[in-house]
This record gives C-alpha cells, structure tokens and sequence, in this order.
C-alpha cells in the first residue's frame, strides 16, 4: 500500500506541477510522471495476473489431469473478476487490497532471489 500510494502521489504530483510551468520543464515534469504510472499500471497488471493463477490452482489442482492451465486461469480470473464486482466490499475493499498486495509481490519481485541462486555464493 505504501509503495502505491507514495508512486501514485509522486506521479500526480509531478503532473500538477507540469500544468503550472513552460514548454521544455513541461516535458522534464511530466516524462519522469508518465513512466512512473505506467510502472504501477504495468505492476497493477502482473500482480492481478499472479493472484488470477493463484486463485485459479487453489480452485482446481494441478492433480486434475483433465484440466489445463487455462481453465485454472479462467477460472480465476472468473472467481476475482466476479469478487471484485460485488457492490460496495469488491470495490472498495477487494479490489484495493488485491491490487496493492499484486504491486507490492511485483516491486518484491525484482528482489528476491531463489534458493538455487543463495547455495551457489
């Protein structure tokens, strides 16, 4: 949450600003905003993937030999899509939580290292 909140503001902020001044800081200000929402948007997006896949092998196991990964991904993207869209709780609870707790597995992504890469140091 707070690496969403603080990139977002960051964002927005340096948008605000570029409103305010001339031609060539317009375009310093709002190239560093623009590549950071896309960040977050690009994060957004593999972190609801990843809890899709999540949610899609905890319905139906890989022990299943009928089913195939896209029905596990169909089927998750169902039961979160469908949880999301509830009135009320899948907007505003849900779908901030899952999307916060998607970017912050992302960020935590590019830092973690395998037990594979740890025994050969």
């Amino acid at each position: 949450m707070v690496n969403s909140l603080f990139f977002a503001s960051v964002g927005l902020a340096s948008f605000a600003l570029a409103e305010k001044v001339d031609r060539i800081l317009k375009v310093a200000l709002m190239l560093p905003a623009l590549l950071i929402l896309v960040f977050l948007a690009v994060g957004l997006a593999f972190g609801l993937g990843g809890f899709v896949e999540a949610v899609g092998e905890r319905v139906v196991p890989e022990a299943v030999p009928a089913h195939s990964g896209w029905k596990r991904t169909l089927w998750g993207t169902l039961l979160v899509g469908g949880s999301c869209a509830l009135p009320f709780f899948g907007w505003f609870v849900l779908l901030p939580y899952l999307g916060w707790v998607g970017i912050g597995a992302f960020i935590i992504s590019f830092f973690r290292t395998s037990a594979a890469n740890i025994s050969k140091r």
